[in-house]
């Protein structure tokens, strides 16, 4: 979670400018612990789902994802993978 805020706090902070003068740039990052015995899908939908905790709480933000995939995602992406 540390190198998450870091990095946001690094892309808040840097001067988009040079790239282009009316450039503005935000970032929501979402964290999630990989573990053992999960799929890699069930790691990236629980970071998936803590970027949009931290779009929907302001955005520009690092948040921590659900331990566990809420039941309501887990059905959708359950569909998508067979």
């Amino acid at each position: 979670m540390r190198a998450a805020s870091r990095i946001v706090q690094e892309a808040k902070g840097y001067d988009w400018s040079m790239l282009s003068p009316n450039l503005f740039v935000t970032i929501s990052v979402g964290v999630a612990e990989f573990k053992k015995g999960r799929t890699v899908d069930d790691w990236i939908v629980r970071a998936i789902h803590g970027s949009i905790n931290a779009k929907k709480n302001g955005g520009c933000r690092a948040s921590r994802g659900p331990f566990e995939v809420p039941a309501h995602l887990r059905v959708a992406y359950e569909l998508n993978l067979s």
